[in-house]
């Protein structure tokens, strides 16, 4: 949030939605957004069911990820399977999982965010070479090709 005030006050004019489930435990949140203004550019979600969260995905110019705290990723992932170009966190899982198909940032640094988000906003052609690699990137993590090598390792097991 302190990033996107960082972007529309460079006079972007840009609108950032929060998707997700409302949390009463983090009140912070809109009030954050209320502190800095930004009633009218930020749009919070609730729940998302599939069909709106894939067009909420194909609609945006870029799907931004900064996560402190990852386990997998699988949003990265979502998004480049719908041809969005992916912004996220330098730190967790994210840059294995992502690869060189996304433009990275410190989490922790509104102005970093801010700098990368900006070059990413304002280049058509580093939005579609990202979009080009997230698709080859999508290739690492086939369903299919999770069930070959599993199915390997079964294989490979000695049994006493």
């Amino acid at each position: 949030i302190r990033a996107f005030k960082i972007l529309v006050d460079s006079g972007l004019a840009l609108n950032l939605v929060l998707g997700g489930k409302k949390d009463p435990e983090y009140p912070e949140i809109p009030a954050l957004i209320h502190e800095l203004g930004l009633e009218k550019e930020i749009i919070m979600t609730d729940f998302l069911s599939e069909p709106d969260l894939i067009a909420l995905f194909s609609g945006a110019e870029v799907f931004v990820f900064p996560s402190l705290s990852e386990g997998f990723g699988l949003p990265p992932l979502e998004a480049m399977a719908l041809g969005v170009p992916v912004a996220c966190s330098n730190i967790t899982s994210l840059p294995e999982i992502c690869g060189n198909a996304a433009q990275y940032f410190n989490p922790l640094d509104p102005k970093d965010m801010a700098k990368n988000l900006k070059n990413l906003i304002e280049s058509q052609d580093l939005r579609q070479k990202l979009i080009l690699k997230g698709q080859a990137n999508l290739a690492l993590f086939s369903f299919q090709r999770m069930a070959l090598e599993t199915l390997d390792i079964y294989k490979n097991i000695d049994i006493i």
